[in-house]
């Protein structure tokens, strides 16, 4: 199955005609792929592969990944979810928002600046956030106001390209903004919550954070019934309520008085390059993408997305560090490291 090219950057008429497509074959015309591929898509019952991945605190979780075709279909309506979403993100939204003409980047670090240096800082964790939610919830997203396309059939059509087996699955590169997409009315109802009772409000991906002055119990008890109503479970175990008399964390990153990392993030960073020092990339690379190297068509691949992600993990460290010794010694090592294959 031959896919065709696809153009990223998409006109307000094509976003008109996608809120307004009613068959497979106006979909066809949208993404510009082939009506029978699409259409082998809806009817092809094994379009997932399942792998199992390891999480950071134990435990594995499963994973999902598309069928190739899928894949290349879910990426290009994810292109105009995202362009329809981003109409309305609110701004206490962090998680897979990119920067265009209204919006500026945003992530964990601009997530975690908003509760600096608070008083209470209280965190809770959606439990299974994909999985909560399903086509149904989906196909009503899409057929009410702000995301409203105006053709059942083609909330119909979406919500079976977008699921497996009736759930959001993890895997799935249309997947995130789905997510942010379903849980709008949440978000607008918890922002509502917290203004009333002068709390901050963020979310990046199903991590909620609030904080303020005060935060009881009685609080903390409302937040839960807004989510639990909107038919989303909460992981009690991730729920925290931490002081300043404490070490505050918002996605990892410590908002006490200034930000700043974990230590065993930087423990972690520096054991990463210890091992690509003392036994080169294939062995570093291999035993950090453990458990994932069936991603990699080949080692080169392999070496070149690891390189990658250690600059990432230095970059993160940056924005918080900047030029502190720690990170200009970590970042030493690492060029003289980045052009090495051996």
């Amino acid at each position: 199955m031959e896919i065709k090219p696809f153009h990223r950057k998409i006109t307000d008429l094509q976003i008109q005609q996608f809120l307004h497509f009613n068959s497979v074959h106006d979909l066809s015309h949208l993404i510009n792929i082939d009506t029978d591929i699409i259409e082998h898509v809806l009817d092809e019952p094994k379009r997932y592969h399942e792998f199992p991945i390891p999480k950071r605190k134990g435990g594995k979780r499963l994973i999902h990944s598309p069928s190739r075709p899928l894949k290349d279909i879910q990426k290009r309506l994810s292109i105009y979810l995202t362009r329809i979403y981003h109409e309305y993100a609110p701004a206490y939204v962090h998680g897979f928002i990119r920067s265009n003409k209204k919006t500026s980047s945003r992530n964990i670090l601009t997530n975690a600046t908003q509760h600096l240096d608070r008083p209470y800082v209280l965190n809770i964790d959606i439990e299974n956030f994909f999985p909560s939610i399903n086509a149904e919830l989906i196909k009503s997203a899409f057929n009410k106001l702000p995301f409203q396309m105006y053709s059942d059939e083609g909330a119909s059509i979406i919500s079976l390209l977008l699921t497996r087996n009736w759930i959001l699955p993890a895997g799935s590169p249309a997947s995130p903004i789905v997510s942010n997409i379903i849980f709008y009315e949440t978000d607008i109802a918890l922002h509502k919550y917290c203004i009333k009772n002068k709390l901050v409000y963020t979310r990046y991906a199903d991590d909620l954070t609030f904080s303020g002055e005060l935060i009881n119990d009685h609080m903390t008890e409302a937040i839960k019934k807004i989510i639990i109503y909107h038919g989303f479970m909460i992981n009690d175990k991730k729920v925290r309520l931490q002081s300043k008399q404490s070490a505050q964390y918002v996605t990892g990153i410590k908002v006490n008085n200034k930000l700043n990392v974990n230590r065993k993030y930087i423990r972690q960073l520096r054991s990463i390059l210890h091992d690509w020092e003392s036994n080169g990339i294939d062995i570093a690379s291999t035993r950090y993408y453990a458990g994932k190297l069936h991603r990699y068509q080949n080692r080169l691949d392999m070496y070149t997305s690891f390189k990658a992600s250690v600059h990432g993990k230095l970059a993160f460290l940056q924005q918080i560090k900047q030029e502190e010794p720690v990170l200009q010694g970590l970042y030493k090592r690492f060029i003289a490291l980045k052009n090495t294959y051996m």
